[in-house]
């Protein structure tokens, strides 16, 4: 079951979801409304096609487990421009070989630095055009940098 979390660090709201300690989509929003719709919207396509009751965002009291407020702590950090202890795992429930492979990829552009579509296409054994979709509807931001992936031109 994915479970869906929001919560705020900083100025910034952050949206997780995910099944146990593997990540199905996160999101990053000036209110908690916006991240929850965001995260809602980052969502696979089959999960989002589930019934309300089944992508209740956690009431906001919820105060999260170990796991999410210490990916909540990482995607500040993120979103701050500190890339250290960036560590996750993708839900192999959602994610196929093509797109993780793309992810993981993606994620390994460092701060400063950018790659094309190519590039990332050439490490992930898939097309340019499958990153540029990728990039293009990022479920994992600030995770994984989709402004570091760029076109050739």
């Amino acid at each position: 079951m994915v479970r869906l979390w929001v919560a705020q660090a900083g100025s910034r709201w952050f949206g997780l979801a995910h099944e146990e300690s593997a990540l199905v989509a996160t999101a990053s929003a000036a209110s908690r409304e916006a991240a929850a719709r965001l995260l809602r919207s980052c969502l696979p396509t089959g999960l989002r096609a589930a019934g309300p009751e089944e992508l209740a965002v956690a009431p906001e009291d919820d105060e999260g487990s170990a796991y999410e407020r210490e990916t909540l702590a990482m995607l500040d950090r993120l979103e701050r421009g500190e890339e250290r202890g960036k560590r996750f795992e993708l839900s192999s429930a959602h994610f196929g070989p093509p797109l993780r492979a793309v992810l993981e990829a993606a994620t390994a552009v460092p701060l400063g630095y950018v790659a094309t579509y190519g590039d990332i296409a050439a490490v992930a054994a898939t097309e340019a055009r499958v990153v540029g979709h990728a990039m293009a509807s990022n479920p994992l931001y600030p995770i994984v940098p989709c402004h570091r992936v760029v076109g050739s031109g």
